[in-house]
């Protein structure tokens, strides 16, 4: 019973598919979910109707095919799907019962600002309209996932805790933006240099904050808890 599982965004997205098919207390035993959208999935049928139609616009192997290729397909099929996420992994239509799980379930302070811009600019998210516009969004999408991937884990007969991660957020434009945590578990600052989300980080303050988060998670692994695993 030691398995935990981990995924930001569309990972998170995935061990939600992986609990609504039952597979929670038998595959993985715990869960770290990361931005999980509050997005239908597909049923198992619709995403083999999905598949073909990409076949069909590719107009040749996905295995060999130029990556160009598939992304000109994708980008296709996107603007043709009623779906907000067309390419999401498949649920089942009734879920189905599985075993206990434990959930640690997180959303940054801005996790929507990326997808509100819509080719405003950068600016426009510091404005009174951007804020309200990425809060509401954030809440809508980022914060009703996680407050779903916590019920499940819940309604499981396990323990679940939510957490907004506020980090990065003195960085204007984009503050504690979609992935601001990823560099906190994944490698050195020279690594992330380049990303504007955090021109103004110091190494000192990334090495600090990544402390916290990979004992955060570790806590989470290793099921060590002393009242709540986010309490320091």
């Amino acid at each position: 019973d030691g398995v935990t599982v981990a995924g930001q965004s569309a990972g998170a997205h995935s061990i939600h598919a992986l609990m609504d098919w039952g597979n929670c207390g038998k595959l993985f035993h715990r869960a770290i979910a990361h931005s999980c959208p509050a997005v239908g999935m597909p049923t198992a049928e619709s995403g083999d109707a999905l598949y073909k139609a990409f076949i069909e616009t590719l107009g040749s192997d996905p295995f060999t095919a130029d990556p160009s290729m598939l992304l000109r397909a994708q980008a296709r099929i996107m603007k043709q799907s009623a779906s907000t996420l067309p390419f999401a992994p498949a649920a089942p239509a009734t879920p189905v019962t599985g075993g206990r799980v434990d959930v640690l379930t997180a959303w940054t302070a801005q996790d929507a600002g990326f997808f509100v811009l819509n080719g405003r600019p950068q600016s426009w998210l510091d404005t009174f309209r951007g804020r309200l516009l990425c809060g509401l969004a954030t809440r809508a999408v980022f914060g009703k996932g996680s407050r779903e991937m916590a019920r499940l884990a819940r309604a499981s007969g396990g323990e679940a805790e939510m957490l907004q991660i506020n980090w990065g957020a003195d960085n204007r434009p984009w503050r504690a933006c979609h992935c601001v945590e990823l560099p906190l578990l994944m490698g050195a600052r020279n690594a992330w240099s380049s990303a504007p989300a955090l021109a103004s980080v110091t190494p000192d303050e990334l090495n600090r904050a990544g402390t916290a988060m990979r004992k955060l998670w570790g806590a989470v692994a290793t099921r060590e808890r002393r009242g709540g695993w986010a309490d320091d």
